[in-house]
């Protein structure tokens, strides 16, 4: 279920990945479906270049990675 239909059927927003303070620009995320898998990866990218280094099963998990990873170097 993408997030756009989970807030239309009454549901929370999922947040979003948080900007880099370094730089400020939005993230984005990215996904692969690595040989040997059904579904796809994801990650956090930011246009700077900085990447989360993990990739997770989720892309809920990969935003929540990210933000843990941006607050923390805040």
């Amino acid at each position: 279920m993408s997030i756009v239909r989970q807030e239309e059927a009454g549901g929370t927003p999922k947040p979003g990945p948080l900007p880099r303070p370094n730089c400020g620009q939005a993230s984005r995320m990215e996904s692969m479906t690595p040989e040997g898998r059904l579904k796809p990866v994801w990650r956090v990218v930011c246009p700077c270049g900085v990447k989360a280094r993990q990739w997770s099963v989720a892309s809920e998990a990969a935003v929540r990675l990210w933000n843990r990873t941006v607050q923390a170097t805040a």
